[in-house]
């Protein structure tokens, strides 16, 4: 495709990322760079039919893979207030998070004064953690973990505001916790707190694209069930979800 080497996946589903259930299901056929795996192209077609036209959310109209770069024709952007420039980007959902805010987990734990929690299982095995602060005027530490098609957020002070709905306290391990109602069909936010002080309330923000409400609401309780606080006990197992990347995967800028 484009003169690039590709190959096709397909599936059938009745539930398209981002997109309402459908009563009949569809065959999804992706073509993916057979060298860079980015995604060439996104074809959906009524499953079954014996004629359909194929409607496409997604198709890569351009793509150019160059061996090298001249060395005096750096990648530049335009210089207007609609460009920000942030070097060494801790997070790419979340551009905002500057480098100079970032914390180890250790300090993160000395901030928070011994009260810091942290989640042992994570909804995928491959996501890694960063601590930053927020720098609002609560100065408050949060947890952010980022993996593919997903991402954890933890406020270790959260108020909801009086226009935000909970639903009924559910249980978790030795914690409770109360979902906020009327969420985005991606996310999912709770109010956790252990039922000796339930004044002291943290918050757990999970967003993962391609997983169901119930898929969601499983890997939220898992995840709250696995808190545990941040001590020289769990400090060994939480520094391999904190541990950098790796020097092969380059820098952003």
């Amino acid at each position: 495709l484009l003169g690039r080497p590709a190959v096709l996946r397909t599936y059938t589903t009745t539930q398209l990322p981002e997109g309402a259930p459908s009563d009949a299901p569809v065959r999804v056929i992706l073509t993916i760079d057979a060298q860079t795996y980015a995604l060439l192209d996104v074809a959906v077609l009524a499953e079954g039919a014996a004629e359909s036209t194929a409607e496409r959310p997604l198709r890569a109209q351009q793509f150019e893979l160059l061996a090298e770069a001249p060395a005096d024709a750096p990648f530049t952007l335009p210089d207007n207030t609609g460009v920000v420039q942030r070097i060494g980007m801790g997070s790419v959902r979340f551009p905002f998070v500057d480098r100079r805010a970032q914390l180890t987990i250790e300090d993160a734990a000395q901030r928070e004064n011994g009260e810091l929690l942290a989640p042992l299982q994570l909804p995928g095995d491959h996501m890694r953690g960063l601590a930053f602060q927020n720098g609002g005027r609560d100065n408050q530490v949060i947890l952010l973990y980022e993996g593919e098609f997903q991402n954890v957020l933890l406020l270790p002070s959260f108020n909801p505001r009086g226009s935000q709905s909970l639903g009924a306290e559910q249980t978790a391990g030795t914690y409770r916790y109360r979902v906020m109602q009327n969420e985005s069909s991606a996310g999912i936010t709770a109010l956790v707190y252990h039922p000796d002080t339930p004044d002291q309330g943290i918050g757990l923000i999970l967003n993962d694209t391609f997983s169901t409400a119930a898929e969601r609401q499983a890997s939220l309780q898992a995840l709250i069930a696995s808190l545990t606080p941040v001590n020289e006990q769990s400090l060994p197992r939480l520094r391999a979800q904190f541990a950098p990347p790796d020097s092969s995967a380059g820098h952003s800028e």
